[in-house]
């Protein structure tokens, strides 16, 4: 698939690494954009890993992608989302953390989306 360099650990245990998005649409899905995890790559992302594309250049607009990533991975792996259920919720709040003047923490969007979608087992 290419190199993968470690980026950063977040919530979750889960580890992000930076790829070359180009080989991964070639070797693997050309739909791949800007990240993903294993929910929605089985088989070919690790299930404790995000990958963010390396082509981002700017921390602020990787820590976008990866709240929409995070967002996705909880609830498909914890809430039994579908893909495009957990996209589109994904969606709604990466659309909204870079719409307002102080985007939240990772920390404070998990915590919020625990607190609305109540406790589960599998935590």
């Amino acid at each position: 698939m290419g190199p993968k360099t470690y980026y950063k650990s977040v919530l979750d245990g889960l580890k992000v690494y930076l790829i070359d998005g180009a080989i991964f649409r070639d070797k693997a899905d050309t739909d791949f954009a800007l990240g993903g995890h294993y929910y929605a790559y089985p088989g070919i992302i690790p299930e404790d890993e995000i990958w963010l594309e390396d082509i981002m250049t700017s921390d602020d607009e990787r820590d976008f992608i990866l709240i929409h990533e995070v967002v996705e991975h909880i609830l498909m792996k914890y809430y039994a989302h579908t893909y495009e259920s957990a996209h589109a919720v994904a969606n709604k709040v990466e659309h909204v953390e870079r719409n307002i003047p102080t985007p939240h923490s990772l920390e404070e969007i998990v915590g919020a989306l625990y607190r609305k979608l109540g406790p589960t087992s599998l935590l």
